[in-house]
């Protein structure tokens, strides 16, 4: 009985394991996700605004990077821009 118990709470440290490793890949893929729309955003802001700080952009979350991507061709100042994101 014992030794069943063990292999059954293996079994299962195994499985659980196995879980883990599939949860931090697919949190892996999406910060990489994340990370390369941010560079390229940032690429793009840069020649639009070339004597602004853009580094807020690598903090921002999905939602202000949503923002970002639907806004980014509209005709606006950097000041207008940045509350845009912001609000």
């Amino acid at each position: 009985m014992c030794k069943k118990l063990r292999e059954l709470v293996e079994e299962e440290r195994k499985e659980a394991k196995q879980e883990g490793v599939k949860i931090g890949e697919e949190r892996g893929e999406k910060r990489g996700i994340l990370k390369g729309k941010i560079e390229t955003l940032m690429k793009i802001l840069i020649k639009r605004f070339t004597n602004e700080n853009l580094e807020w952009i690598k903090d921002c979350n999905e939602e202000q990077i949503e923002k970002i991507e639907d806004n980014i061709h509209l005709d606006m100042s950097y000041h207008q821009f940045y509350q845009l994101v912001h609000s």
